[in-house]
């Protein structure tokens, strides 16, 4: 081969040119720190760790590029909350599963006919829970809650996952007394449920696969 002089991570040979090693004359870091500026990258140190100081503030990300897990509807089944029909009854109820994270909302209002409200009013979830988040009954918070009197005004509240993981309980938050404890929901609690009421939940947990 003719004498093109020592090529190095800058001065590459053209295409079709033959080498040997003694012709290349560069460490492997200098390779690598070449090819990843070709990538975005300012350098990759040579066990493969990147820092925010390597990343180029210039290099672009396609964010179409990029998976989106899209929401899926779901049907929760209640008990102790029948919506009935007419005027704004209905619930509206979506999740979401990325690897073993649940993400779930849901929106239910009371309709205007054969509407009810009993204790401790539970919805089935989109998704199984981890056996391990189990552990007791009405234990572990997966989310918030709130109870909105017909745009009167609303009550905060939390959502827990019982015991077999597959439903989840909503409490309100009751301020009788020195510290603020969850109690069930009833007819009455957190007030007198009529057409129009409403229940938001939504919340994040761990899928039992």
């Amino acid at each position: 081969m003719a004498d093109q002089g020592t090529y190095t991570a800058t001065n590459l040979p053209v295409d079709g040119t033959t080498i040997d090693a003694s012709d290349v004359n560069t460490d492997l870091q200098g390779l690598i720190d070449e090819f990843n500026k070709q990538v975005g990258y300012s350098k990759m140190n040579i066990n493969g760790n990147i820092t925010n100081s390597d990343i180029i503030v210039s290099a672009g990300i396609n964010l179409s590029k990029l998976e989106s897990v899209a929401w899926t509807a779901w049907t929760p089944t209640f008990v102790n909350w029948t919506i009935g029909t007419g005027g704004s009854a209905g619930t509206t109820a979506f999740y979401q599963k990325i690897g073993r994270v649940v993400n779930y909302y849901l929106i239910s209002t009371l309709g205007s006919s054969g509407a009810s409200v009993g204790g401790d009013v539970t919805f089935t979830l989109p998704v199984a829970a981890k056996a391990s988040l189990t552990s007791g009954t009405g234990v572990l918070p997966i989310g918030r809650a709130r109870f909105e009197d017909n745009a009167i005004t609303n009550y905060a509240g939390e959502v827990y996952i019982n015991s077999a993981g597959t439903t989840g309980t909503l409490y309100v938050h009751n301020s009788n007394g020195s510290y603020v404890s969850s109690q069930a929901l009833s007819s009455t609690i957190p007030f007198s449920w009529a057409a129009g009421d409403v229940i938001f939940a939504s919340g994040t947990y761990e899928a039992a696969a």
